[in-house]
């Protein structure tokens, strides 16, 4: 009977962690978390918010394979410009927009992005801004 109650309240322990977000502490952080170390470490940023409330997101052909995500403007890159973090439930999920990222530069050179990923969490900036001042985010993002 001990064994059972145990079982019990071990399991509703496991699911209240997962429900209420808790699993940053558990390895992977939030996309919010993410845009805090780069402000941190003191790295340009301008603007934060939800991805979904970028102009067109709702529209726009990239994937919705992520849990959350978290739009951040870079000065000098222009408002609405800069980068995007986004969290995952799996690796599946995460490789959906890997791939999608990839493949945009095939459609035109313009389209280019740097990529940066760690556990469950996708890092994208977009091309314009130079590989050496992108690489300082992907940097915080390993910390992170």
């Amino acid at each position: 009977m001990m064994l059972r109650a145990t079982a019990i309240v071990f399991s509703t322990l496991c699911l209240t962690l997962i429900t209420t977000g808790a699993c940053s502490s558990l390895g992977t952080p939030s996309s919010e978390e993410v845009v805090h170390a780069f402000e941190d470490e003191g790295l340009p940023m301008d603007d934060h918010y939800p991805v979904e409330e970028v102009a067109g997101w709702k529209t726009s052909p990239v994937p919705k394979t992520y849990t959350e995500g978290t739009h951040f403007d870079i000065p000098g890159m222009g408002e609405g410009h800069g980068g995007q973090v986004f969290v995952f439930e799996n690796e599946e999920d995460l490789n959906v927009m890997v791939d999608y990222y990839e493949s945009l530069p095939n459609i035109s050179p313009m389209l280019h992005s740097h990529l940066y990923v760690e556990k469950l969490v996708l890092l994208q900036i977009g091309g314009e801004l130079p590989k050496s001042d992108a690489d300082a985010y992907g940097d915080v993002l390993e910390l992170a």
